[in-house]
């Protein structure tokens, strides 16, 4: 019988903390794609049907229509069921905000770093592109987020794609909110090869405003971590400060993938 080695063994970084839960993922990877079943949170393309006051063309062929675009939920602000939480030192506190517009996960950290994350099965040869929203208050002060001690971020979102019962190839993709460093630039993780960091924003100048981001992930698997991944195992938030002791806030909105 396969036992799971302890998480100590397993990982001294909270970078990999969601890659090294899904130690068991291989149990999920083990399905073929082709035998699942459709996701609740899958919007299923429209049926290729005529609209009711669609005249015939008058060519044989009739011209091609567009496919609606796909999309595959992962998070819906309102409702976090789905989600669990991992502490790797203390606890950030993640609540539903429904006074806040629009409605947003907050996720406050003092000193802390704990994460929220969602297995589950992401087709990225029909869904490549994660798309969100986020905001924060303020960034952080006196980091290099390259540094071990400067391991914090306001705000990042993992993307995963488990080593299945390899569990040592695990690896994450964050996608950061830096304090310091510039926008559009990445760097491997300080504690692992495993995981790389990618700047998608920089510095307070769009603090307190919601920014919106659309990412090919295919694309930066491949690029940042030489991966050819047809497949993500799970999807992570986190606002961490246990390294510098300071305090941060973010607001996560909606998470989902789509076709286009």
């Amino acid at each position: 019988m396969w036992t799971p080695l302890p998480w100590r063994q397993l990982c001294n970084s909270k970078t990999l903390l969601l890659p090294y839960l899904l130690l068991a993922a291989h149990i999920v990877a083990a399905k073929p794609l082709a035998d699942e079943k459709p996701l609740a949170d899958e919007e299923p393309l429209a049926d290729e049907k005529p609209l009711a006051n669609e005249q015939p063309s008058a060519s044989k062929e009739p011209a091609p229509r567009a496919k609606p675009m796909r999309r595959l939920h992962i998070l819906n602000p309102t409702d976090l069921s789905q989600w669990q939480e991992k502490s790797f030192s203390g606890h950030s506190v993640y609540n539903i905000d429904l006074s806040h517009d629009p409605v947003a996960v907050k996720a406050h950290s003092k000193a802390s770093a704990s994460g929220l994350f969602r297995e589950i099965r992401v087709d990225l040869t029909q869904t490549p592109y994660i798309n969100w929203s986020w905001k924060i208050d303020n960034t952080l002060e006196n980091l290099n987020e390259t540094s071990k001690a400067g391991d914090d971020y306001v705000a990042r979102i993992y993307v995963v794609v488990s080593g299945g019962f390899w569990f040592w190839k695990t690896r994450a993709l964050n996608y950061v909110w830096s304090s310091h460093q510039a926008n559009g630039s990445h760097w491997p993780n300080a504690f692992t090869a495993n995981a790389h960091m990618l700047a998608v924003d920089s510095g307070n100048q769009q603090a307190k405003r919601w920014v919106h981001h659309k990412r090919n992930v295919l694309q930066d698997l491949a690029r940042y971590l030489q991966l050819d991944a047809q497949e993500l195992d799970a999807v992570a938030i986190m606002t961490d400060t246990d390294n510098s002791g300071q305090s941060a806030t973010a607001y996560y909105g909606p998470i989902y993938f789509s076709s286009e």
